[in-house]
C-alpha cells in the first residue's frame, strides 16, 4: 500500500515500488525498486539491492501492470533486517581496539613531554642570550613552540576523549552511534 512503512526486508516479485530509504541511508531522493529477475540464481541481499524492500523504508507509490498486484516475499524479520542490524550495532557495539587507545595515550604523553621540555629550553636559551630578551617576548615565543606540538596530537586527543566518553555512557546503559 502507498504510505506503508515496511516492517520487514522483502524481495519484490511483481510490480514497481518507489520507496523513501532516508531512514536507513539518509538519502532524500526516492528510489525505484523493480521486480527481481526470474532467473535460477540464489537471492542475495547485496546483489539484489535494487529488488529488495528494506525494513524501515516508506513506500511512496506501488505500481502494478495489468490486473496483477504488487507482490513481495519476506526474506528477513526483526533483528536480522537491515534496520535491525543498525539497532544491533548500537546496542552491542564491536569491542574497541584497546591497543590503539593505549598507543594514542602514549603518543599524547610523549608530545606533552616534548612540548614542556621545548617550552623550558626556549625560556632558558632566550634568557641566557646576550642581551636577554624581554620576559614577555620570551614567554610568547615559548608558547609558539607548544603550538607546533599541539596540532599533530589534537585528533588523537579528540579520539581518546570520545572513546572515554562513550565508555562512561555505556556504563549507564546509554548507547550512541
Amino acid at each position: 500500500r502507498d504510505g506503508m512503512m515496511m516492517p520487514c526486508d522483502s524481495v519484490l516479485l511483481t510490480g514497481n515500488v518507489i520507496v523513501n530509504e532516508a531512514m536507513l541511508t539518509g538519502e532524500s531522493v526516492p528510489i525505484t525498486k523493480t521486480p527481481v529477475p526470474m532467473e535460477q540464481v540464489v537471492y542475495s541481499p547485496h546483489k539484489h539491492k535494487r529488488h529488495t524492500l528494506f525494513a524501515g523504508t516508506q513506500i511512496i507509490q506501488a505500481r502494478y501492470y495489468s490486473q496483477g498486484m504488487v507482490l513481495a516475499v519476506v526474506v528477513r524479520t526483526s533483528f536480522l533486517t537491515s534496520k535491525g542490524g543498525m539497532v544491533r550495532s548500537i546496542l552491542f557495539p564491536k569491542p574497541l581496539n584497546i591497543k590503539f587507545y593505549w598507543d594514542s595515550i602514549k603518543f599524547i604523553l610523549i608530545l606533552a613531554v616534548l612540548a614542556v621540555f621545548s617550552f623550558i629550553y626556549t625560556i632558558l636559551v632566550l634568557q641566557l642570550h646576550r642581551p636577554p630578551y624581554d620576559l614577555g617576548e620570551t614567554i610568547l615565543r615559548s608558547f609558539d613552540i607548544i603550538t607546533t606540538v599541539v596540532p599533530p596530537s589534537l585528533p588523537a586527543a579528540i579520539t581518546v576523549g570520545t572513546v572515554y566518553a562513550l565508555n562512561r555512557l555505556r556504563k549507564h546503559q546509554i548507547y550512541c552511534i
